[in-house]
């Protein structure tokens, strides 16, 4: 989150193209998805930490899953910008600035996904007879605020 807004405070006066807003729209409202999930992804982990409960750890792993195919849809949106910037007749330094804002704003669904990399270790059965990992799960709904308060309109003007 910090780095999007850090790059994008880097050159003020290139804008996002007419023909780009809506994919740059598309891009960050499929990241806000993943971040979303992290929230439910803790509080299903706590229940689950607290019980050990076969069927609450399965919810847990349904929601990884769809981690995995929300960063998968990200990385689409991504590549179709990227493919998008590259046939633009804009200057060079514009267009992988632009590329780079939106790989910076892709790494954010990648982050979500290592959370749930991260979680899906904890659940491992083997880990959980020996660990309490619940201590950590304090950490992750952190990126959903930030993101979805502070991300969204600076993108977009």
């Amino acid at each position: 989150m910090e780095d999007t807004l850090d790059w994008i405070s880097y050159r003020r006066k290139t804008k996002i193209p007419e023909g780009l807003e809506k994919d740059f729209a598309l891009l960050v409202n499929a990241v806000i998805h993943p971040i979303e999930k992290l929230t439910s992804m803790v509080i299903e982990a706590r229940q689950y930490f607290k019980s050990y409960s076969e069927n609450l750890r399965v919810v847990v792993k349904n929601i990884i899953h769809t981690l995995h195919r929300q960063e998968r849809e990200v990385d689409k949106f991504e590549y179709d910008i990227k493919k998008k910037l590259f046939n633009l007749d804009i200057d060079t330094v514009s267009i992988m600035y632009l590329v780079r804002l939106a790989e910076i704003i892709g790494s954010i669904a990648d982050h979500a996904q290592n959370a749930g990399d991260m979680m899906r270790a904890m659940l491992s059965k083997k880990l959980h007879t020996s660990l309490r990992p619940w201590h950590y799960l304090n950490e992750l709904p952190i990126l959903a605020l930030a993101f979805t308060h502070r991300l969204m309109p600076v993108v977009l003007c």
